[in-house]
């Protein structure tokens, strides 16, 4: 909870205040916060309970974060990967494959983490944002 829920939330928090300051002093700033969530934030696994109210915890937080900052002009995205090669998930392989090609996701494979990255990389540029360089 501390490191899925409590922190990101928390985080959001404090540089969403900074982010209400800056807008006041730079006409052209557009901030972003992307809260990346998963797949477990709406489906059930008994075994690890703890993680998914987590991520379903973190998926509320940022629906009231969007609805709170939108007044602000501050934009609040959720990302929810599929299944993302990681530690975690790969010492269940096997029931992660036969999940995905049950149709668990619909992009139906694995997700890496570069190519996660790569989507947090261009979201804000897709969403008309620029990165500060």
């Amino acid at each position: 909870m501390n490191i899925n829920l409590k922190g990101p939330v928390f985080f959001a928090q404090k540089i969403a205040k900074e982010m209400i300051w800056q807008k006041q002093q730079m006409t052209d700033y557009k901030p972003v916060i992307i809260f990346i969530t998963s797949v477990s934030a709406v489906l059930s696994s008994t075994n690890r309970a703890e993680y998914c109210i987590s991520k379903a915890g973190l998926s509320m937080a940022s629906t009231v974060f969007a609805d709170r900052l939108s007044q602000e002009g501050i934009l609040v995205c959720e990302v929810r990967p599929g299944v993302v090669q990681t530690d975690m998930t790969t010492k269940m392989k096997d029931k992660y494959d036969r999940l995905i090609g049950e149709g668990l996701v619909p992009q139906k494979r694995w997700v890496s983490p570069k190519i996660l990255v790569k989507l947090l990389l261009q979201l804000p540029g897709a969403i008309g944002v620029s990165l500060p360089e």
